[in-house]
């Protein structure tokens, strides 16, 4: 009889690479916009993008 390992754990997941990357970049842009604030969109959009990748790993 062949016995199978419990699969009460869940799966760990995989790190994306551009996470780190990602971390890194919205951390920067923070640290500047607080010297500079900056309102183009360009960078708001940016923030917006890097918040929302981040997210999917947070939670």
């Amino acid at each position: 009889m062949a016995t199978f390992p419990k699969t009460s754990k869940p799966a760990p997941r995989k790190v994306d690479p551009a996470l780190s990357t990602a971390l890194k970049r919205g951390l920067m842009l923070m640290y500047l916009n607080e010297f500079k604030p900056t309102k183009t969109p360009k960078k708001i959009a940016e923030l917006k993008k890097i918040s929302c990748f981040v997210r999917k790993f947070v939670q």
